[in-house]
């Protein structure tokens, strides 16, 4: 038994490669800059405000209908850009991002009846999972 620890103890390992030494291309994905710019992107396109704005604008606590939560960007924003076509008029359409997920949601409602209103008309729609979610509002 004591001849096998040593034998393991007496084995060589190559140290000398450096995975640094490769002159890999830098991945987009890791490049802070690129970083940046889906951020202010993803700001931009999602009707959020900063937060000064937001001090500016009142807020009061109200419903709002959430369709749809997926980790996809590219998803939750192709179809965001549908419902805002979709539900012109009607409701405000919001795409929120609360890690790890995108969140589409509608409306403004004060009360929940009214968020029950046309919750009944999204189901309609084809979206038989969205629900009633408690939100801070913009009152207008």
């Amino acid at each position: 038994m004591m001849a096998m620890a040593q034998d393991s103890d007496s084995k060589q390992y190559d140290e000398s490669f450096d995975p640094l030494k490769l002159k890999e291309p830098k991945l987009e994905f890791f490049n802070e800059e690129s970083q940046q710019n889906l951020s202010r992107r993803i700001n931009s396109e999602t009707q959020r405000a900063t937060p000064a704005e937001e001090e500016q604008k009142e807020q009061i606590s109200g419903y709002r209908i959430q369709l749809v939560a997926t980790p996809n960007y590219q998803e939750a924003d192709s179809l965001f850009e549908q419902i805002k076509v979709d539900f012109e008029g009607e409701a405000n359409a919001y795409l929120v991002y609360d890690s790890p997920n995108y969140k589409i949601r509608l409306g403004d409602f004060e009360d929940r009846v009214h968020a029950e209103s046309l919750l009944s008309k999204v189901k309609e729609e084809g979206f038989r999972y969205a629900w009633i979610v408690r939100s801070n509002i913009r009152k207008e």
